[in-house]
């Protein structure tokens, strides 16, 4: 009877507590499907805002190339270089999330500089679980088509002989990107007259006037125009009719040896005290004397015209 008893209790003890862990499993996984589902929404929420940040990020770009190659292409187009801009602009961006002001673009032409600017928003697309519906964008970018570079920026010349019946004009030029002459300096003349040799202005020994060169040219060079009479043996009172020209773009300011260029040769530097010696061949023989000068120059930092470039 005692032991009917205990094994009595022992039975009701043990089914209560599998009542109890029954419970307490019960409980647990109802925890964890609760927890799970408070998770779950910044989780998604946190997802759907990378998603959205990532295309954001897309169209950023894609606005940026775009004002990238407006600000380029604007410079090509002189004098409508912001309706160019402008147009590339608005023919580059067609993303139906965007929504864009009006581009703003501004011309400095002391710099060459062109600066595009333009703001707006993307829209989101989970913005119906996130409290914003779309992202405030803006960029910016700046091209220019002048760079400083060192380059002679006024001649001094001094004849040191002149020969030939042919009469002769040396003078520095600049052209323009496209090629065209926008400035012409002479530097020296040398006229002949028959019987005797003839003579130079300025006279042999003596410097000339400073010639400053045009600092919004693309390239400079020297010329030499050769001038002929209908016979050479005759009087031929100043110039003559034009026969042709000799020239050189960009002749070096300093040869450490003996360069042949056309007609020209050029010795030493131009920057020296001593100055560049240039010997000019006007073709009745190989002597390289029938005009020699001896050319000084000063160099500067200038603003010179080059293929536009992104400058920011």
């Amino acid at each position: 009877m005692t032991t009917r008893i205990v094994n009595d209790g022992t039975s009701r003890r043990v089914n209560a507590t599998g009542r109890v862990t029954h419970r307490f499993v019960s409980s647990a996984a109802g925890s964890v499907a609760v927890t799970f589902a408070v998770c779950a929404i910044p989780l998604i929420a946190a997802a759907a805002a990378g998603i959205d940040y990532a295309r954001s990020l897309l169209s950023v770009g894609k606005i940026q190339s775009a004002m990238d190659a407006a600000v380029l292409a604007g410079l090509t187009a002189s004098g409508s270089e912001t309706s160019m801009a402008k147009t590339v602009f608005t023919g580059n961006v067609s993303d139906g999330s965007l929504t864009l002001n009006a581009p703003v673009f501004v011309f400095d032409k002391t710099c060459g500089c062109l600066t595009g600017s333009v703001s707006g928003s993307v829209s989101l697309a989970f913005a119906r679980i996130l409290p914003a519906s779309a992202v405030t964008v803006s960029v910016t970018s700046k091209a220019s088509n002048m760079k400083p570079r060192q380059r002679p920026v006024s001649f001094v010349t001094t004849p040191t002989k002149a020969q030939g019946w042919y009469p002769k004009v040396m003078s520095v030029w600049t052209k323009d990107t496209s090629g065209n002459i926008v400035s012409q300096s002479q530097l020296m003349t040398y006229d002949f007259r028959f019987p005797s040799n003839g003579w130079t202005s300025p006279p042999i020994g003596q410097a000339s006037s400073t010639a400053v060169l045009d600092s919004s040219a693309a390239v400079w060079g020297i010329s030499v125009i050769n001038y002929y009479s209908a016979s050479t043996s005759s009087y031929c009172p100043g110039f003559c009719g034009v026969s042709y020209t000799n020239t050189v773009t960009s002749p070096p300011t300093s040869a450490p040896t003996m360069a042949q260029m056309g007609a020209f040769r050029f010795t030493g530097d131009c920057t020296s005290s001593q100055g560049m010696t240039v010997n000019y061949e006007d073709g009745g023989d190989s002597s390289y004397m029938d005009l020699v000068a001896t050319i000084r120059c000063t160099m500067g930092t200038v603003a010179t015209k080059v293929a536009p470039y992104l400058t920011n």
